[in-house]
């Protein structure tokens, strides 16, 4: 039976929206950053990276595990994880190779749309004193890093806290995540070597992004709130 254009939609959507798939949608950004930062650093342990990263590395490092080992090992324990849970919830969703430009385009209308509502308002400096090879590859991990440490972690890990420990409603529960989760993420932007002097303009849009790519997250899951945010940081930067 001809599947038809609206059916092939809706099951993109589902597609991308489901943990295991949209995990499986950022895997070539994820290993691009990967590549590109040991082909800049000529290592895996050492050198310049994207500070969720860092702390994402720190993390691991306590339990004497570095370099690459972190990352294969999170992906890893990710993918079981997610297909774990894909398989016990009964759906069949079909999966295809075009959906991958497919996220990468809805991303572009997401970070476009993100783009021309702040670069009216805000001019923000993302080239940190580096040169262009080495920020383009940070912006990637910033997508990749970033939304994986202050969207997937923290708003998961605060909605677990509000509903199973305060019993919190699922809405207000889910507010409170977005909002404690984008003030998070917009605080991180002002510490460590790299970190901006803090400004209340800046301070204030960059929550309000954190709301935003929350949204995204949320909606249409942690892929495309990747993509959406590495692209963002590209336009912003160029």
């Amino acid at each position: 039976m001809a599947i038809g254009p609206a059916h092939s939609f809706y099951n993109y959507l589902r597609a991308t929206r489901e943990p295991f798939y949209s995990f499986l949608i950022s895997l070539p950004l994820i290993f691009s950053y990967e590549l590109l930062i040991f082909l800049l650093n000529h290592s895996d342990v050492t050198g310049l990276r994207n500070g969720a990263d860092i702390i994402f590395r720190q993390l691991f490092s306590i339990f004497d595990v570095y370099g690459f080992y972190a990352v294969g090992l999170v992906l890893i324990i990710i993918f079981l994880f997610s297909y774990y849970f894909y398989e016990r919830s009964g759906r069949e969703i079909r999966f295809r190779f075009y959906y991958f430009p497919l996220a990468v385009a809805e991303s572009s209308i997401y970070a476009g749309i993100l783009f021309l509502i702040f670069s009216e308002i805000a001019d923000f400096d993302i080239s940190l004193g580096l040169n262009a090879k080495q920020n383009f590859v940070l912006i990637l991990g910033a997508g990749v890093y970033e939304e994986f440490i202050f969207r997937v972690i923290l708003i998961t890990g605060f909605n677990f806290f509000l509903t199973q420990i305060l019993g919190l409603g699922k809405a207000g529960s889910y507010f409170l995540s977005v909002v404690a989760s984008s003030f998070v993420f917009s605080l991180f932007h002002y510490l460590g070597v790299y970190g901006e002097a803090f400004i209340l303009k800046t301070f204030v849009l960059r929550f309000l992004s954190g709301v935003y790519l929350s949204g995204v997250y949320l909606f249409r899951g942690y892929g495309l709130a990747a993509y959406t945010h590495s692209i963002y940081d590209i336009m912003v930067f160029i």
